[in-house]
């Protein structure tokens, strides 16, 4: 019996996309199985957690709240997922060399390969849009005291993220003349002018103060206008408050009951925590929002760490060299250093007799010809090959659209 329960929002697709990707990170039964549909997949959805671009096979992500028992049960046709997908003009189909590459970079860290699959990306997008640099947003669910949680599950049960005063459309009002129309209310001004800034695909975090967050999830539009669409409770004169401005949000982190403590985040010390009060806030993604999305344990926060001043050296000076006794971990270290990168590694090994035409170029005797003379030909070193080999997957695979 084939299966009706096609998705009909961006946000149940990427809920779907969230709880794939949990089951790979899973030490049961559920991980080999959601490895399997990585392999398995011909089509794939893509959808910007972030900066980190996250993949799952359509057929998963077609059903709504899919679980890996509904599709036990019952698989589905991976044929009507696509033709829904293309219906609801929520995706579009693309094949791309820079997709390729993203796509064998998230499947790196699984410990898998395979063949080219097919692409769908939100139909609203292009390469750019997907690679465009996303930000993090806190929000207060309310300015009415002691009233945080309900106004909460208001957020969470509606998909949204809300702020108040006047119930005027600015869908198409630059943030200029927003700023005009709130200019003796500048917290209000400001609020607005980030509310406008938000993007699909920026993280945003739903405040409780500084004590923790009550979730976490991924916005799937920029502003929108509904009066009064959330109830934030009451004032302090004892008067009901609606927001009539949002962002529809896909809420992926949060706790059926409590919030999540600021404790529980892996906040390290070089990081800044979000203001505790006001409406509205953005930041460059912190890495302990990013770590708690994508369920990135502590063993890979340390790790993490541990190599990003590695790493940012490299960046800013195109080289780097480590020094110390023989057996003290230099190749270790420069091969973890790589791999925390994604990137394609060689290693040279000098010894007395090596030279240059051994690393770079040099003359090397050709096979003896139908006479017996043997003649000479210029070879590659070792260096030179890894050059080209460069050059060659940057060209074919590494084709980044340009802003």
């Amino acid at each position: 019996m084939d299966r009706t329960d096609f998705i009909e929002t961006r946000t149940d697709v990427i809920k779907n996309i969230y709880t794939l990707y949990s089951y790979t990170l899973s030490d049961e039964n559920e991980r080999g199985w959601a490895l399997e549909r990585f392999m398995k997949g011909k089509c794939f959805i893509v959808e910007p957690f972030g900066n980190t671009l996250m993949f799952s096979p359509s057929r998963f992500s077609g059903y709504k709240d899919n679980t890996w028992q509904k599709h036990c049960e019952m698989r589905g046709d991976g044929t009507q997922t696509n033709d829904n997908f293309r219906n609801l003009k929520l995706y579009k189909d693309v094949e791309d060399p820079w997709l390729t590459m993203k796509f064998d970079e998230f499947l790196k860290r699984f410990d898998l390969q395979r063949n080219e699959p097919k692409f769908f990306i939100p139909a609203n997008m292009n390469l750019n849009d997907l690679e465009s640099e996303r930000h993090c947003f806190f929000i207060s669910p309310t300015h009415c005291n002691g009233q945080k949680e309900t106004a909460w599950k208001s957020f969470r049960d509606k998909g949204i993220a809300a702020i108040g005063w006047e119930n005027d459309d600015y869908s198409n009002t630059p943030i200029e003349d927003i700023k005009e129309i709130y200019a003796d209310q500048p917290k209000a001004a400001e609020a607005f002018s980030l509310m406008k800034l938000i993007k699909e695909g920026d993280i945003i975090c739903c405040t409780n103060n500084n004590r923790g967050l009550w979730g976490i999830g991924i916005a799937t539009s920029g502003y929108k206008y509904d009066e009064n669409i959330h109830y934030a409770g009451k004032d302090d004169n004892d008067e009901d408050s609606f927001y009539s401005h949002y962002v529809e949000v896909a809420w992926l982190c949060f706790k059926e009951q409590g919030y999540i403590l600021t404790a529980e985040l892996n906040i390290s010390p070089t990081e800044k925590q979000w203001q505790p009060y006001g409406t509205l806030t953005r930041k460059e993604i912190p890495d302990y929002i990013n770590n708690y999305l994508l369920k990135l344990n502590p063993w890979n926060m340390e790790k993490h760490y541990k190599y990003e001043h590695y790493i940012n050296l490299l960046k800013a000076n195109k080289n780097l060299i480590l020094t110390g006794a023989p057996g003290t971990g230099k190749t270790y270290l420069a091969k973890a250093i790589a791999e925390e990168m994604n990137a394609e590694t060689g290693f040279v090994q000098f010894h007395p007799s090596y030279d240059y035409t051994d690393f770079v170029e040099g003359l090397r005797p050709t096979p003896p010809d139908k006479n017996g003379n043997i003649g000479f030909e210029r070879k590659d070193g070792v260096f030179k090959e890894f050059c080209k080999s460069a050059i060659c997957f940057d060209n074919s695979f590494n084709q980044k659209p340009y802003k």
